[in-house]
């Protein structure tokens, strides 16, 4: 898999909520990962706005997807290069360029909870003090020990195409995230 860099499209927001600032950010445990989906398109772009307290952060991410698992290459819109991650068919997550202001491990567990098929975070949260619950159409929550953490609000039908809000209770942060698929290889 080719990391592929999104051509002129300035993507402002770091999604799965994607991302948390790390400068006085609590960092609290985060939910189990889901395996890959195969209904996920070849790749994707994001624009991110992620923003905690007075603080915020855009970012664009590349995003590909393979039947062996998933990456994401983040940067900020003037190029800087803040993280990369992997996560194979299974969950397990590698990372790198951690020193920088955005949590990698956040950003694949929100990129997760907005864009994955409920089904898939459910079972990977079995037996776990996670839960996740499509409470509408439009709106998809997380739990953990039976308390709010986080919901996903959806402007459209496809996430995959268009603009989604992810608010973290918990850990005080919100994305706003516009993702375009591209579904060719």
């Amino acid at each position: 898999m080719r990391i592929r860099a999104a051509g002129g499209l300035a993507l402002a927001m770091a999604l799965t909520g994607c991302a948390a600032l790390r400068p006085g950010m609590p960092s609290g445990p985060l939910p189990p990962l889901a395996p890959i989906a195969p209904s996920l398109p070849a790749s994707a772009t994001q624009t991110l706005l992620v923003a905690t307290g007075e603080r915020s952060l855009t970012l664009q991410c590349a995003l590909e997807f393979a039947p062996g698992g998933w990456k994401a290459a983040c940067v900020s819109i003037t190029g800087q290069r803040l993280v990369t991650l992997e996560v194979d068919a299974n969950g397990a997550i590698r990372l790198e360029g951690e020193s920088g202001p955005v949590d990698g491990a956040r950003i694949a567990a929100d990129i997760q909870l907005a864009l994955w098929p409920i089904e898939l975070l459910q079972e990977a949260q079995r037996g776990s003090a996670w839960s996740t619950q499509q409470a509408s159409k439009r709106t998809r929550r997380l739990h953990h020990e039976r308390q709010l953490v986080a919901e996903v609000h959806y402007a459209g039908d496809d996430p995959w195409n268009g603009t989604l809000w992810v608010s973290n209770y918990r850990e005080r942060y919100s994305l706003e995230i516009l993702t375009r698929r591209h579904d060719a290889p």
